[in-house]
């Protein structure tokens, strides 16, 4: 069975013991967000995590395979607003948004209209986003810049719901989310391991790595049922997803 990976360390902990042969029944296959679900939804691979938003907007060809997750209770680390200039979002400000991002760039359209502010949200194309006030980073991009964070979306999201952010989760065959929990379980298991390889890989302490880790959750339950429908709930509030599910970006 083929299935989606994300290109990130955020995907290095749940896809290590598939890639090691701790567990069997699977081969990854790298790509961004869009990319693999787009390669889902033409039957070139049997799952992948979709991102939550994609997820809504295609859910009547998609359907979910239980087990797994991206997502954070709180701080998720990856994914984040920076500001080399500015210490707080203002009124006005204008933001540049990743070009891989999709979930995140309507999750911080909803901030935005909790907190009253109007800004500019764009994506960033080919500038740079020191030509804005603001970006929005993900992935690895986000991890690197981490020390100008101004806002933390995974954080800003349980301090709006009180709710886990589902970031991404995993469509297709119904029998990938047994093998996701199992090489999910398997690498909570080789922690230790999993956070030294990590480190030598990526470049990032072991602390570094140890705190990331811990900050990502990737279950599925009804708790992270119950808060991917508050946001659709809210993108719908916001009318970022109309009754056709089709984004109005």
């Amino acid at each position: 069975m083929r299935i989606g990976k994300f290109p990130w360390l955020n995907c290095f902990l749940p896809y290590y013991c598939i890639e090691s042969g701790d567990v069997s029944g699977a081969e990854p296959v790298t790509g961004y967000p869009r990319e693999l679900t787009d390669r889902l939804l033409e039957g070139d691979i049997s799952a992948t995590p979709v991102p939550s938003f994609l997820y809504l907007i295609h859910r009547d060809d998609l359907s979910i395979s239980p087990g797994f997750t991206i997502s954070s209770e709180g701080r998720v680390m990856s994914v984040i607003l920076i500001s080399e200039k500015y210490s707080s979002l203002f009124d006005g400000a204008r933001i540049g948004v990743s070009g891989y991002s999709t979930t995140s760039f309507n999750l911080l359209k909803i901030i935005l209209n909790e907190r009253d502010l109007n800004c500019r949200v764009e994506y960033m194309g080919g500038e740079s986003h020191e030509s804005y006030d603001f970006a929005l980073l993900i992935g690895d991009t986000a991890l690197r810049y981490r020390e100008y964070t101004v806002m933390d979306l995974g954080e800003e999201w349980f301090y709006l719901t009180g709710k886990p952010m589902v970031f991404a989760v995993l469509c297709g065959d119904p029998d990938a989310g047994q093998i996701m929990r199992k090489s999910v379980d398997c690498g909570l298991k080789k922690f230790p391991e999993i956070v030294e390889r990590g480190s030598d890989i990526y470049g990032y302490s072991r602390e570094f790595i140890e705190e990331y880790f811990k900050c990502l959750k990737y279950g599925w339950s009804k708790k992270e049922k119950r808060a991917l429908e508050e946001f659709e709930e809210r993108c719908r509030d916001y009318r970022l997803i109309d009754d056709d599910r089709e984004s109005r970006r």
